[in-house]
């Protein structure tokens, strides 16, 4: 899911456990250069607070707890704290962090964005294509 809504799409009072969210996107780069931009940043959100609340939170960078809407909009509202975020996408690469415990955890992962990442996906797309 990518938005730039300044209301949720996934709302976590309407889902049941066992769901894996994975948000991209929320804001432009390129925009943040006020304090007034700064501040809207974190009421553009693609899931609600009872999302994030519920769910076991990844993010793909350190970058995603200071730009993505609904983690800056969570902590400000003491929905969640940063050092209750799970970890990172390359943690869970890695196997140095858990995804999710049981098949009714819900798993909640962020991403702003990363070359890295992108790189990574059209690598393996080129790899699985030329492999068939």
């Amino acid at each position: 899911m990518t938005s730039q809504k300044l209301q949720a799409s996934l709302w976590g009072d309407e889902n049941e456990g066992g769901y894996e969210y994975n948000g991209r996107g929320g804001f432009e780069q390129d925009s943040l250069v006020s304090t007034a931009t700064l501040d809207a940043r974190a009421s553009i959100k693609e899931c609600d607070d009872e999302a994030i609340r519920s769910g076991k939170v990844f993010v793909d960078k350190e970058a995603a707890l200071v730009e993505a809407g609904e983690l800056v909009g969570a902590f400000d509202r003491g929905v969640i704290k940063k050092d209750e975020i799970g970890g990172h996408l390359v943690e869970l690469v890695r196997d140095d962090k858990v995804g999710r415990n049981s098949s009714e955890q819900i798993v909640v992962f962020k991403s702003v964005g990363s070359v890295v990442v992108d790189m990574l996906a059209a690598q393996f797309v080129f790899e699985t294509y030329t492999r068939s």
